[in-house]
């Protein structure tokens, strides 16, 4: 499982560099996860910068489980990256103390 934490933090922050592996890994958790929008999500924005040939099935497959496919959207012809922190993080110098 911490795994593919680590594998969708990297594909949330920059989801223009999934490789191949990372979208096997994201392949099976959809698979043992069906429910699991955000990795059909990646998966079909993976194959649709690499012109898979199923890449529009894939597309397809997530809109069926996008709850919004205005969003859905925006991941594949903007230039979305999320910036996250790890739970627990305090950044020194910042106004907010927590």
């Amino acid at each position: 499982m911490e795994i593919l934490q680590q594998t969708l933090l990297k594909a949330l922050a920059n989801p223009s560099a999934i490789s191949l592996e990372d979208q096997e890994l994201l392949k099976k958790a959809s698979a043992e996860f069906p429910y699991f929008q955000l990795a059909h999500t990646l998966v079909a924005k993976a194959k649709h910068d690499q012109q898979a040939p199923d890449a529009y099935e894939s597309l397809g497959l997530a809109a069926i489980h996008a709850p919004d496919r205005r969003h859905l959207r925006k991941v594949f012809y903007e230039d979305v990256h999320i910036q996250w922190q790890p739970a627990g993080w305090k950044e020194e110098n910042t106004w907010c103390r927590y």
